[in-house]
């Protein structure tokens, strides 16, 4: 789950709290869908979180 107000984009996965991986998105553009690597792709201010 993403949010552009927040600027971060969470992980949900079933029985497991929510966990943030991603902040300080500056735009909800900073974000796309690799299709063909089936992964989200995210620019980010800081790198992933652990």
């Amino acid at each position: 789950m993403s949010s552009a107000r927040q600027g971060g984009i969470t992980e949900i996965a079933p029985g497991k709290a929510p966990r943030l991986i991603v902040e300080n998105l500056p735009l909800a553009a900073s974000m796309c869908y690799d299709s063909g690597a089936k992964q989200l792709q995210a620019t980010a201010i800081q790198p992933w979180c652990q």
